[in-house]
């Protein structure tokens, strides 16, 4: 097995980089393993250089991990961005040098390792369009604006928070915790929810028994408190109205401005506040209804009356 695995990489070698150090040790190690040992004592320094440099981009990457996670403590969601693009590319280049270094250990001639590396070029050209592709539109996100670290975006049907920008992938954290990781060519229809406020909007539904004008004078007034007694809402929640009439009774619409991400939350707040006041003004909620047929008639009962009719019968 040990002879195969030589004898498969010297024809690999001989093919790539045609009469190199490391591709004649690797041909004649097929009887002769001696020569892989001289190989390495002939190459001791280009072997130290090449890992010291690896050794020394992965403390300059580290590094700048290090600095741009301190910068972005106090950065605008922009420049958080632009930092993580920033370090996406310097990992990236990171990781050609440290190639390149290693195979400056088995080639002293870097012109002809090129040259012989360009078969690699033309086998990956096919594998890389798709990764440009990735790379291109993550520089269009960021010049363009589209959305930005810290942005809530909508991509089908997945809803949360950007997190990290980078030349080939984008990540978005859902309220639960869930990470979407995406390629950045792959971002062709979303919605971004932060560019300008957003709108919580609450539905409460009300018996058509109830007297309507006395119900929105209730709403009125305490919506005038509401504003100042919740910290999410921007500006002032609003009254709109019947916004429908349903088989249960009229749906009566309250809204607010707030920010996207406290949208869901502020949406909770404004339930519970009017829940709390209609028990306190003695307002009934509406209940689902059924229309029964009771010996030819036909009623209209509310759905708990039809529960009751059930277990009777």
């Amino acid at each position: 097995m040990l002879i195969v695995l030589f004898f498969t990489a010297g024809t690999i070698a001989e093919a790539l980089w045609p009469g190199s150090a490391f591709a004649n040790a690797l041909a004649g190690s097929t009887l002769d393993v001696t020569n892989i040992g001289n190989f390495f004592v002939d190459s001791a320094d280009g072997i130290i250089r090449a890992l010291s440099t690896i050794f020394i981009v992965f403390l300059v990457v580290k590094g700048c991990l290090i600095i741009i996670r301190l910068i972005s403590l106090r950065a605008s969601n922009r420049r958080k961005t632009i930092l993580a693009l920033t370090y996406s590319f310097i990992k990236y280049a990171g990781i050609i040098i440290g190639f390149f270094a290693l195979i400056s250990i088995v080639m002293q001639d870097v012109g002809t390792m090129l040259a012989g590396a360009g078969i690699f070029v033309i086998v990956l050209g096919f594998g890389m369009q798709s990764i440009l592709a990735d790379i291109m539109a993550g520089l269009f996100i960021v010049f363009e604006n589209t959305f930005e670290v810290g942005d809530i975006i909508t991509v089908e049907p997945f809803r949360g928070e950007v997190i990290y920008i980078g030349i080939r992938t984008t990540k978005v954290k859902a309220p639960n915790g869930d990470v979407l990781v995406i390629n950045n060519s792959e971002l062709r229809r979303l919605v971004n929810m932060t560019q300008d406020k957003s709108l919580a909007i609450c539905d409460v539904t009300i018996e058509y028994s109830e007297n309507l004008e006395r119900v929105e004078n209730i709403i009125n007034v305490h919506l005038a408190t509401l504003s100042m007694k919740l910290e999410k809402i921007e500006g002032e929640a609003k009254y709109l109205g019947p916004a429908e009439f349903n088989q249960s009774g009229i749906v009566l619409r309250v809204i607010a401005d707030c920010a996207e991400a406290n949208r869901l939350g502020l949406t909770r707040e404004i339930n519970r506040e009017l829940k709390l006041l209609f028990d306190k003004n003695d307002i009934v909620f509406a209940v689902p209804h059924v229309r029964v047929i009771e010996q030819g008639v036909t009623k209209a009962k509310s759905a708990v009356t039809a529960k009751t009719i059930k277990k009777k019968a």
